[in-house]
């Protein structure tokens, strides 16, 4: 007699709870699942792509396609359909496929690092618009992590009517665009934006908002001084803030704007900084001392001026030697959102026992 299928010795409802806290690696363990039978990739097909990663264009395309064809056979079989709760960019050196100039280069290099930018970021806008379209309705949490080399191009993006938490490293271009802010120089200019087409001003982001429902921004090691007013209309209803890897000059225009009338972000209950500091990683170079006490009178004087915030400053960056450790910030932030993903309370602090991360 054979023995029982996994499928059949547990209830449904038990495979459905097993499903969504298992499959939160970005898609290996969905896809490796679905291979042990056709009971179980049937049972998991609504789970497949509970939580995707996504590195590269290759890698957008092969997922729409295999997304594409999931949606098909649920619509043929009157089941319900996949859906896409969690999505991590990881659009970084070693991952990325776009070429990544390094040290000193002639400018011929350049030139054809250009041409080879724009059809890149044209193909980006394309295949990412569409993956959009297709995501956008369901997606929970979103992280998008790039490198200052590769920076993503603006995508005109679909409302997101879902999504509660999003997590940028270094770049918000993706999602809003100012003509104030001093975009890399090696970055190619278009006027068209690789077909995307002109982005929205803040009147439109505020008669429309990307993210109607987002309640928890995660900012981490960037310049946001120039689009962060642009986030008050982008995400209304936002709640939680965290700086991460922020020097005293990058929050300014959050003060002014918390400190305003009206107050931008009026939702705001909590402003998590983490301050970056330059310095080896065994010690603080003391000549930051001033701007660190700064963002201390800055976080004061927030909490001073609008007694419903709760202003939280946890242990600074230390900056290390290489590339400002930008890979221990990668590998913190896709543990924070796998984290996120099943619940868990990641780089959210609440109260003064929480400081310490």
């Amino acid at each position: 007699m054979a023995s029982a299928s996994p499928v059949d010795t547990l209830p449904i409802d038990v495979w459905h709870h097993i499903f969504k806290f298992a499959y939160t690696d970005g898609g290996f363990i969905g896809a490796t699942l679905s291979r042990i039978s056709r009971s179980f990739r049937a049972v998991s097909a609504p789970y497949r792509f509970h939580s995707v990663r996504l590195s590269k264009i290759k890698g957008i395309e092969k997922f729409l396609a295999a997304y594409e064809a999931a949606l098909a056979d649920a619509a043929a079989s009157s089941t319900d359909p996949p859906r896409v709760r969690h999505l991590l960019f990881t659009f970084l050196p070693g991952e990325v496929d776009m070429i990544i100039l390094e040290g000193s280069f002639h400018m011929r290099d350049w030139h054809s690092w250009q041409m080879a930018k724009i059809d890149w970021n044209t193909r980006f806008v394309a295949r990412v618009t569409r993956l959009f379209e297709l995501v956008a309705s369901h997606l929970e949490t979103f992280a998008v992590l790039q490198c200052p080399e590769v920076v993503l191009p603006f995508v005109r993006c679909p409302q997101f009517p879902a999504l509660r938490e999003l997590t940028l490293l270094h770049e918000d271009a993706l999602f809003v665009y100012t003509p104030k802010k001093a975009y890399s120089w090696m970055e190619p200019k278009d006027a068209d934006f690789c077909g995307s087409g002109t982005p929205p001003t803040y009147e439109e982001l505020a008669a429309s908002p990307l993210f109607p429902a987002l309640e928890r921004l995660h900012l981490a090691r960037g310049y946001w001084g120039p689009t962060l007013p642009l986030w008050d209309a982008v995400a209304p209803r936002l709640t939680h803030l965290r700086i991460s890897g922020a020097d005293v000059l990058a929050g300014l225009p959050l003060w002014d704007a918390l400190s305003g009338k009206p107050q931008a972000f009026s939702d705001l209950v909590a402003l998590v900084v983490q301050p970056k500091l330059k310095g080896a990683e065994t010690g603080v170079d003391e000549t930051q001392a001033e701007p660190l006490e700064a963002v201390v009178e800055r976080l004061r004087q927030v909490e001073t001026e609008c007694p419903s915030l709760d202003a939280i400053l946890v242990p600074a960056v230390i900056a290390s030697p290489d590339v400002d450790g930008l890979w221990d910030w990668t590998e913190w932030l896709i543990k924070e959102w796998t984290a996120r993903a099943v619940g868990e309370r990641g780089p959210w602090v609440t109260k003064e026992s929480e400081k310490q991360l």
